[in-house]
């Protein structure tokens, strides 16, 4: 059994600022430049747009799409590679299970080989749909209901899927299950202690399919178990000082291409990059209040904030600072 604390030595150079959020000047020799912008909206013309209520969680989508939930509106947001605007889909619907309405969408993932797209939401339920050509989505059933056995679910957040299995936060039962078709496992329970959560939050699963990284909100940390459920590691900052860590009710995670993980942090306002292993390796600063985050295949980070409703564009300059704009 592994457990990682890191302590590393913090070089000015790992810390990126996003200093351009509040409007005051990065210090280029100590700092990685970034530009950083907001999007507000969406919508087919200027005369119909539409706003972000609660921007939640995102996903990759196949041909660079990429799907947003918004919680409050009740519906699924769906964007290009350059987050033009395709689609709305879904509407508000609550109680008995109706095909394509949601109440609260939260979690979303998507099983690229096999076509599927999973949205969890407030109705204690994951809807699975199956992704088509021309970008519609058609439904094909769901998994759970409102309860606390093996099977059903209390608030489903974070989702991941792999050939293991469909991976959810059963945020308000405080565990994850995994539907595997008709069988379903599960592991954790409330508590504090190695292998117990407090409302995890987010879920991802590492390209070897062997290791599941777990946000651990109210717990302030990330664990790591096998895709089996035995636990692995568990990711605690003190990059700082112990009394005052970044890592503050971890929301949103994303495993890269390269084997590193950004977690979004909502209380410390800042992204905190890791290698797989819980090595420190840099902080995203000045992004108020994260949740959801994905890297895209351009490079550009985007990370959704439900208190300003918007979401944010995160990407590299090399020799300017961008001041952020609202679209």
């Amino acid at each position: 059994m592994q457990k990682i604390f890191y302590q590393p030595a913090v070089e000015a150079k790992q810390r990126i600022s996003v200093n351009s959020l509040l409007g005051e000047t990065v210090n280029k020799t100590k700092t990685k430049i970034v530009c950083a912008r907001t999007m507000s909206s969406y919508g087919p013309t200027e005369q119909n747009k539409k706003q972000f209520i609660y921007p939640y969680q995102l996903a990759n989508g196949p041909n660079n799409e990429l799907f947003v939930s918004d919680r409050e509106n009740h519906q699924l947001i769906i964007f290009d590679d350059k987050l033009q605007y395709l689609r709305v889909f879904g509407s508000k619907g609550s109680g008995k299970v109706k095909k394509g309405t949601f109440y609260n969408p939260t979690g979303l993932a998507v099983d690229a080989a096999g076509g599927a797209l999973y949205v969890a939401d407030h109705n204690n339920i994951i809807q699975k749909f199956e992704l088509n050509g021309d970008m519609s989505l058609d439904y094909v059933g769901y998994y759970g209901k409102k309860e606390r056995e093996k099977g059903q679910l209390l608030y489903p957040c974070g989702l991941a899927f792999s050939s293991k299995g469909l991976f959810v936060c059963d945020y308000g039962n405080h565990r994850i299950q995994v539907f595997k078709g008709s069988e379903v496992d599960s592991f954790g329970h409330h508590g504090s202690n190695i292998g117990e959560f407090k409302e995890p939050h987010s879920i991802v699963i590492n390209k070897d399919e062997n290791k599941v990284f777990v946000t651990d909100h109210s717990n302030n940390r990330i664990q790591v178990f096998t895709t089996e459920g035995s636990f692995v590691a568990v990711i605690v900052d003190k990059t700082n000082a112990p009394s005052n860590p970044q890592v503050q009710y971890p929301r949103g995670i994303f495993y890269t291409s390269d084997g590193h993980l950004l977690v979004s942090c909502t209380y410390t306002h800042c992204i905190v990059e890791f290698t797989e292993d819980g090595s420190y390796v840099s902080t995203i600063e000045g992004i108020v209040q994260p949740g959801g985050i994905v890297l895209q295949h351009t490079g550009d980070i985007v990370v959704t904030s439900n208190v300003k409703q918007v979401l944010y564009v995160i990407a590299s300059l090399d020799d300017s600072v961008c001041k952020v704009s609202d679209e």
